[in-house]
């Protein structure tokens, strides 16, 4: 085995090794790992990507199924081969051979694939559910701050979110997030049928509502999770010698054994944590969460996102001066509102969106507003902290009742503030281009 961190295995936190500067689980033997980098792609093959517990065992459950015409499998050898994870190189070359059904390939990043469908959840869904069996509030601190830090098995998940989020537009991928499968089931089972070959298995699904609804049935959480069970407790109560004589790839094997060693150490640690499939819920992240870990974790995953932006683009924020990211180099557009205006509308903003979770009256509201307790502070501290900037040269300070005034002096403006000859110039040549605006 490679170098193993030595901070993470004097707790009950998953213990990692680091593959060619890689982590991964200290249970993954390396040499299969560095074998499946070496994997060349076929035609035809496809890619579900994750990072872990994003969705993974969801969505080969709903394209087994797509392949399958809704009919489910039963048995974990039918299963396990069907959908073989990218640590091992021999199941692939076996699942080659076959050329009866589809193959599924999963894997956690991997260059130049044929046809790759992709799935995220959301990052503070996700810290909450990690790949070692967590029970306690203080673990879950402990695996936060790995977590955050990007010290956890397969890396930083923003990394990983992010170049595959540049390529979500390539013909060959589908960018899909675990929060929209959640919402629109139905609609995602179509979606990914249709990526993969539309009259081949989204057709039959639009026509045959019946083997719609399998697709549905076998792939609910409930079902999913009896499944699993099912199939950890039978590899579970294999013996040693039921596994080795077997016709299983040598590479099935060792994972049997894997899962046979993870089930008896569970048992021992305590008997109710031998689930696989969790809670399959978005949101659960608040049950979780504190305020200060809910707010790093936005800030990470903004900073992310700012490092990737397409150029030219601009980052939107709601900070207050003292808070928002400095630099001299960088230009900063604040716009301002009446502050009555201003209370009426966040009020409708926050009703309408009942993940603000506010359910309150106007007058209630009215009063969090004017005392500055509501979701970035007080309005009249964040307009005065910009107000005592609004001569720097780097700062453009306008009021939203000047640009519905007179949205075209407002939009050259901004134009000759960003780059007057880049921009405004353009413009001002063609006034339909400000119209467009």
């Amino acid at each position: 085995m490679e170098s193993t961190d030595e901070s993470q295995s004097s707790s009950e936190l998953p213990v990692s090794q680091f593959v060619d500067g890689f982590q991964i689980p200290f249970m993954f033997p390396t040499e299969e790992f560095r074998s499946a980098k070496q994997y060349k792609p076929l035609p035809g093959d496809l890619f579900i990507v994750t990072y872990p517990k994003c969705g993974t065992t969801w969505a080969q459950q709903i394209l087994l199924l797509i392949f399958r015409q809704g009919k489910p499998l039963e048995s974990p050898k039918e299963f396990f081969l069907a959908t073989p994870f990218m640590d091992e190189q021999n199941r692939l070359r076996t699942c080659h051979v076959r050329t009866a059904s589809k193959h599924i390939y999963q894997f956690i990043w991997f260059p130049g694939l044929s046809r790759p469908s992709t799935s995220h959840a959301g990052t503070q869904d996700l810290a909450p559910t990690p790949t070692g069996a967590q029970n306690t509030l203080e673990e879950l601190d402990e695996y936060f701050e790995l977590f955050l830090a990007g010290n956890v098995d397969y890396g930083d998940y923003f990394d990983h979110l992010m170049g595959w989020y540049e390529r979500r537009n390539d013909p060959n991928v589908l960018f899909m997030t675990y929060e929209e499968i959640q919402e629109g089931t139905e609609a995602s089972i179509l979606k990914m049928a249709s990526f993969v070959d539309d009259e081949k298995y989204a057709e039959p699904l639009r026509k045959d509502r019946q083997l719609l609804n399998n697709v549905l049935k076998f792939s609910s959480f409930q079902y999913m999770k009896e499944a699993a069970q099912k199939r950890i407790e039978a590899v579970g109560s294999m013996t040693d010698d039921e596994i080795q004589n077997s016709d299983l790839p040598e590479g099935e094997k060792r994972r049997y054994f894997r899962i046979r060693q993870q089930v008896a150490e569970r048992k021992e640690r305590n008997p109710h944590t031998m689930d696989n499939i969790r809670k399959g819920i978005v949101g659960d992240w608040r049950n979780y969460f504190s305020e200060d870990q809910s707010r790093r974790m936005d800030e990470k995953f903004g900073a992310k996102a700012a490092e990737t932006m397409p150029r030219p683009g601009a980052l939107k924020t709601h900070l207050p001066f003292h808070l928002t990211p400095w630099s001299d180099e960088a230009k900063y557009i604040y716009i301002t509102r009446n502050p009555k205006d201003c209370c009426v509308s966040y009020y409708h903003h926050m009703k309408n969106l009942p993940g603000h979770g506010f359910k309150g009256t106007f007058d209630e509201f009215f009063e969090c507003f004017i005392s500055g307790n509501i979701g970035y502070g007080d309005y009249f501290d964040n307009l005065l902290g910009w107000y005592e900037h609004r001569n720097d040269p780097n700062v453009l300070f306008m009021t939203y009742e000047e640009m519905k005034e007179n949205p075209e002096a407002a939009i050259l403006k901004m134009a000759s503030f960003i780059d007057e000859e880049e921009y405004a110039k353009l413009l001002r040549e063609d006034p339909r281009s400000c119209s467009a605006c």
